[in-house]
């Protein structure tokens, strides 16, 4: 594990419209947060559709909300599907402003 000492971490929290699985808050506006997200694939989609759904929902659900009322720079979301010893992560950067 890496120095978390920058971040708050909290999981299974209210944001936006439902509760997210893990962020980390970083505690300098400056610093970037990072949102991860879980999904167990379903029988009817392939693993790269439930990767891909698991961002969506992360946009859908309007995770940032909380973190751009705290002016965070931006965010790199991590929407990671698994299907039984097989996963597969997609990750989408979210920036505030990319002006300094």
């Amino acid at each position: 594990m890496w120095n978390l000492y920058s971040y708050k971490v909290t999981c299974n929290r209210e944001s936006g419209h439902g509760h997210y699985d893990i962020m980390l808050i970083p505690r300098d506006p400056s610093l970037w947060a990072i949102i991860i997200e879980f999904k167990k694939v379903s029988s009817d989609e392939t693993l790269h559709e439930a990767s891909q759904k698991v961002v969506k929902h992360i946009i859908v659900k309007d995770y940032l909300q909380e973190l751009y009322a705290r002016s965070i720079k931006g965010v790199v979301a991590f929407g990671i599907a698994c299907q039984e010893k097989k996963i597969e992560t997609i990750v989408h950067v979210f920036a505030y402003s990319l002006v300094e």
